[in-house]
């Protein structure tokens, strides 16, 4: 069965990995905690308790143990808590931000951040719950608050997007989120792309998330079938970073 509504808290974990190349960190972002790569899994859940009562520090977020070469970046890693049950705050808001710098033969390095709270700020988001929807459209990219980032680092403004949920719809009780992990082999090593909204300007790499009357995925623990784009040219889907995670939010 999917992830049982009978819970106040929807516990977002974040975990950001990295290795170091010879033009700079190479990133890896995961929200998921059920890919078929397990060592990067995190401890993304539904829960009667808040993992972090904190909306503004990265709190104690539950990441994997990846191996050689690969370490856990915990300063772009953090847990963000979503109270499903306050009456005040009916949407949730999530501001995708896609930041680059120009890595080996011109082919850009992406690190992907979906989160307020990280411990590194110039990265950090826009994601909220609140009153309004900060994007009434599904398919249009809205306008995402995202942060400002120095050194070679800049926005990717055709990977970034604000994506709003209601909350209180009944009619769509679950929260599907699919994740899509994209990579090209680069000349020193893989370099890879997380994209978890369906709304993006850059389409071929957008992905199946949803609210919808059906879970997506009824397993907590296996991959599902995540909706993922269809990348070209030195891009494709990485199958085992990618998956699929219903959440029942009544």
């Amino acid at each position: 069965m999917a992830i049982s509504g009978n819970s106040r808290y929807l516990n977002i974990h974040q975990g950001v990995y990295q290795y170091t190349g010879p033009n700079g960190p190479v990133f890896y972002t995961n929200i998921l905690a059920n890919t078929g790569n397990g060592p990067f899994n995190t401890g993304t859940n539904l829960s009667a308790t808040a993992d972090n009562p904190s909306a503004t520090t990265p709190g104690t977020p539950k990441v994997g143990s990846p191996g050689a070469p690969w370490s856990v970046s915990t300063t772009n890693s953090a847990v963000f808590s979503i109270d499903l049950f306050d009456p005040n705050n009916r949407y949730l808001n999530i501001h995708q931000g896609v930041y680059q710098y120009d890595g080996p033969n011109g082919v850009p390095v992406f690190y992907t951040n979906i989160l307020p709270n990280t411990g590194n700020g110039p990265f950090n988001t826009g994601t909220n719950v609140s009153a309004s929807p900060e994007n009434p459209s599904a398919t249009s990219p809205g306008t995402p608050k995202v942060g400002s980032p120095g050194g070679p680092w800049k926005v990717s403004h055709e990977n970034s997007a604000v994506y709003s949920i209601d909350l209180w719809d009944k009619t769509h009780p679950f929260f599907n989120i699919h994740q899509g992990v994209y990579q090209y082999d680069g000349p020193n090593g893989p370099v890879f792309y997380t994209n978890i909204l369906p709304n993006t300007p850059n389409t071929p790499f957008n992905t199946g998330t949803n609210v919808s009357a059906t879970a997506d995925n009824p397993s907590a623990t296996t991959s599902g079938t995540p909706k993922l784009g269809s990348p070209s040219g030195i891009w494709k889907i990485s199958t085992s970073n990618s998956a699929v995670y219903s959440i029942d939010l009544f």
